[in-house]
């Protein structure tokens, strides 16, 4: 069964719709492509269309929405995927680097100056915070969330005056 000029028509307009709102997804398609993958779609299945079943609208939409929702989750799986590698790549680094070195040595040292200048509670917090979450860290040191926030901003610009914000 061929698709007419009507449903053929929408499944143009609906993949343009959709192809604009998930071009997120695809950063390195051009929006005509995204369309293209869309509406190939729809001729693909369309010989498993009856329309007995239902409307050929309904039929294209819901092919496109399951198309979309393809598209959406192997772009997340990407994203997982880099950020595994990006992550690897960091703990190979910091392995790296944890060999010691008169950079990491300097940099210990200019720390230590500025946490030394830290109300002891927030030097603890910030020690806290290298392995636990904000939440966590608020809840165990007794400070509102916001409270930290606006501690962490006191430490931030002591850190800056000292011109340590690279390692911020």
């Amino acid at each position: 069964m061929t698709i007419d000029d009507d449903s053929l028509k929408f499944a143009r307009y609906l993949a343009g719709v959709k192809a604009r709102q998930i071009k997120f997804a695809y950063r390195s398609f051009e929006l005509d492509d995204l369309e293209q993958i869309l509406v190939m779609e729809v001729l693909v299945r369309w010989p498993s269309y009856s329309s007995g079943r239902g409307c050929a609208q309904a039929y294209i939409e819901t092919v496109i929405q399951g198309k979309v929702c393809k598209i959406i989750r192997s772009r997340k799986r990407e994203i997982v995927r880099e950020r595994d590698i990006c992550c690897d790549q960091c703990n190979a680094l910091r392995a790296k680097n944890q060999s010691g070195g008169i950079r990491e040595i300097s940099l210990r040292l200019d720390v230590a100056v500025v946490t030394d200048q830290l109300p002891q509670k927030l030097a603890e917090a910030c020690q806290l915070l290298e392995i636990e979450t904000r939440a966590s860290v608020a809840g165990a040191m007794g400070f509102s969330r916001n409270g930290l926030n606006a501690a962490l901003v006191r430490s931030r610009a002591i850190f800056r005056d000292h011109s340590l914000d690279l390692y911020l």
